[in-house]
């Protein structure tokens, strides 16, 4: 039981939050354009709130993506503000949790800490996989260029 809980409940709400924090970065920075999608798959919902297009997929707990456009690029240190954005929240979230357990000890707050710390961890570690690249990677990308201009 736990586990269809980790997959149907606590996996979307996380990685929604995780994308959350890319948008609120974005948001932050002055971007034109941010669309956040949810899963995998056909897509099921659509919707817009201001300048925020959330789409939501049919199997809507495997993982998600933030995409921000601006009109003037983002420049080095602004990129990696958007992409650690997602795993501090991701870690945040992991920290409520935690402080959560002490007042009410429930598997589920068990379960949130432990699935967002790892995907905090997980997305700040540099990877690039064909055409999936980790918060990590491209805040790295971003950190390299910098530190050469």
């Amino acid at each position: 039981m736990l586990f269809v809980y980790l997959m149907l409940i606590i996996g979307p709400i996380a990685n929604f939050w995780h994308e959350f924090g890319h948008t609120v970065a974005a948001l932050l920075l002055k971007t034109d354009r941010i669309e956040i999608t949810l899963g995998k798959g056909k897509e099921m919902v659509q919707f817009e709130i201001k300048t925020v297009r959330i789409k939501i997929k049919r199997i809507y707990f495997l993982g998600g993506v933030t995409n921000s456009q601006r009109v003037k690029a983002f420049n080095n240190d602004e990129k990696i503000v958007l992409a650690l954005a997602g795993p501090f929240f991701s870690l945040l979230l992991a920290i409520l949790s935690f402080i959560g357990c002490f007042y009410v000890m429930h598997n589920i707050l068990l379960m949130s800490m432990i699935y967002n710390s790892w995907v905090a961890f997980m997305n700040v570690i540099p990877f690039h996989l064909k055409n999936k690249k980790s918060d990590g990677y491209i805040a790295w990308q971003a950190f390299i260029t910098r530190k050469h201009t």
